[in-house]
């Protein structure tokens, strides 16, 4: 009767390798989304100042101005400001944040809805940014993920 015998020589290093490369990967992770957060909701803020806008002109009062509003399929042009000042950014937890707009409108603009007064047509700044930032974002995990290995070896 034939037998194998296989040890594994060096097993505590490498379980204590694999813990540290846990505890370096969490951290890692988590600067990753905390960075990719901020970064997104900087370009949506960028979105709502800087436009293009080439939608109707508009004369508004109290106080007294002119808007250049969007048109449909360009990102909401700033006015008052509100749209910009409710786009947030919360940390949930390791590895998870938020960003997200707390004002009611923000929804209605980035996909479009119907109101009392008609039809309001897309302006979507979210999801562009979100389509941009796709690439840097899986970019960044696996650079990270890279290092930590790296790190552990």
């Amino acid at each position: 009767m034939a037998t194998l015998k296989m040890e594994v020589h060096g097993l505590a290093e490498m379980l204590a390798g694999l813990e540290r490369l846990g505890q370096d990967m969490t951290g890692a992770l988590d600067d990753v989304v905390n960075a990719t957060g901020l970064e997104l909701r900087g370009d949506i803020i960028k979105r709502y100042q800087r436009g293009p806008a080439s939608g109707r002109t508009y004369r508004k009062y109290k106080p007294n101005r002119t808007h250049q509003a969007s048109a449909p399929g360009q990102a909401p042009m700033t006015d008052t400001g509100r749209l910009q000042g409710g786009t947030l950014f919360k940390k949930d937890g390791p590895a998870s944040v938020r960003v997200f707009n707390a004002i009611e409108y923000a929804a209605a603009l980035e996909y479009g809805s119907t109101n009392g007064r008609g039809r309001i047509a897309p302006r979507p700044a979210w999801r562009p940014a979100i389509e941009k930032m796709r690439p840097k974002y899986e970019k960044r995990i696996n650079d990270a993920i890279a290092e930590a290995v790296r790190r552990a070896t």
